[in-house]
Parts: structure tokens; C-alpha cells; sequence
């Protein structure tokens, strides 16, 4: 009578079977994860090259009016202030007034900005880089219009290139309420 089962020989070449296919797969997926781990290391590179503009894209995207009559964003080549809900250190999302600057120092440009008096360096750009504001369709080197803040702010560099541009997410003209001709007096 034939005992019921698998032989010894049997069982072996399944054990040699699995373990093949075991340290087949399993160095397969190490390659996977590894490249996953090159790919996101890449990723987060090209990340933190783009967190600066997006830091400035947002601030001026998120910038506010403060009064029809007085000047709410002063802009020259080098410098930009303005009041912003969204400063990049500051996720509260309270109106503080920041400045960005472009300086040169020593042989290389960086964009900075301060806000509560700290100064943040937070990337170094192109030689040469300026600020240029859209201001009535056109661009220009300065801005400084009571009550109005550009459609757009670009960065520049030397050669004419743009490093980053953002545009405002508002109406560029502070709101004249209509009761303001008839009591005279508005507060803000």
C-alpha cells in the first residue's frame, strides 16, 4: 500500500522554488524602492529650487488695498513693500507689511525678504535681477499710485529673462464705497 503524500524530492525542489522566486522578488523590489527614493530626493531638489518663487508668487498674489488715498505698494528696481496676508514665515494669515530685496553681494544676487524686522534670505537668483511692475498694460521700473497696486509683478534678470512673475488675485483699485461723497468721511 502506497502511503498518501509528497517524497522528500518533492518537497525540496518547492523549497528550492520559493526561495528563487523569494530573492528574485526581493531584490526586485529593493531596486523599486530605491529608485522611489532617487526620484523623490530629485523631486524635493527641484522643490526647494521653486519654494522661493512661489513664496514671492504668493505674498503678492495675496496682497491687500489699504486706503483709496494713500499709497499702498511701493516698488523701485531693487525693493517692493506692500501689505499681505500671506508672508512666507507666517502662516497666521494676519495683514503684516513685507518687503522684498534684491541685493548684490559680492559675487552673487539674493532675494530677500523681511517682515517684523527680520530679513530672510531666502534664494540666490541671476546676476543683474530687478523688479518690473504691469501697470496700465505696460511694464515699468517703479511703482507708486495712491489707492492702485500693479496687475503683475516680474523678477527680471540681466539679460532680460524672467525668473519668476505673479500676478494679483484682486482688483488693482482700492473700493470707493458710494456712500463716501455723502458722509464725507470713510474709515478703513
Amino acid at each position: 500500500m502506497k502511503a498518501k503524500g509528497f517524497t522528500l524530492i518533492e518537497v525540496l525542489v518547492v523549497m528550492v522554488i520559493l526561495s528563487l522566486t523569494t530573492t528574485l522578488l526581493v531584490s526586485g523590489l529593493s531596486t523599486t524602492w530605491s529608485n522611489f527614493e532617487r526620484l523623490n530626493t530629485r523631486q524635493l531638489k527641484i522643490n526647494a529650487l521653486e519654494l522661493p518663487k512661489v513664496w514671492f508668487n504668493e505674498s503678492f498674489a495675496n496682497a491687500l488695498h489699504s486706503h483709496p488715498h494713500s499709497v499702498t505698494l511701493q516698488g523701485a528696481e531693487k525693493s517692493v513693500s506692500f501689505v499681505t496676508f500671506s508672508v512666507p514665515n507666517d502662516r497666521s494669515n494676519t495683514p503684516q507689511n513685507v518687503t522684498w530685496l534684491i541685493r548684490s553681494i559680492e559675487s552673487r544676487t539674493e532675494l530677500s525678504f523681511s517682515s517684523n524686522g527680520d530679513e530672510v534670505v531666502i534664494a540666490t537668483i541671476p546676476p543683474g535681477a530687478t523688479f518690473r511692475y504691469l501697470h496700465s498694460g505696460t511694464w515699468e521700473n517703479t511703482f507708486s499710485y495712491a489707492g492702485k497696486l500693479p496687475k503683475a509683478i516680474r523678477i527680471i534678470t540681466q539679460s532680460g529673462e524672467v525668473w519668476t512673475e505673479s500676478e494679483l488675485h484682486r482688483d488693482t483699485e482700492a473700493y470707493y464705497p458710494p456712500e463716501l461723497k455723502y458722509f464725507g468721511a470713510y474709515e478703513y
